[in-house]
């Protein structure tokens, strides 16, 4: 339950803080970059993820919003990959 918009970007969310522990255990385990840290990742999953829903209520919800997701998100992960 939020308060405001604002409080959707609170990274003391839960939602944040689980990215958070994801991200860090991704880079320890070598399947996610370096590159970036820790909060850019969480940043750029959470924004792709809401590209993705936000896309999805812009056209009144005409698709699969879990078939897009399955098709765009490797596309996006491919960012934070680890590509050494």
């Amino acid at each position: 339950v939020t308060k405001s918009e604002k409080q959707l970007l609170d990274h003391n969310r839960v939602y944040y803080k689980l990215l958070r522990k994801l991200a860090v255990a991704g880079q320890a385990s070598g399947e996610l970059t370096k590159a970036m840290s820790a909060g850019d990742i969480v940043r750029y999953y959470a924004f792709c993820e809401r590209a993705l829903i936000y896309d999805w209520c812009l056209v009144g919800g005409e698709y699969a919003l879990t078939e897009r997701a399955a098709q765009m998100m490797p596309f996006f992960l491919k960012r934070i990959e680890n590509n050494e």
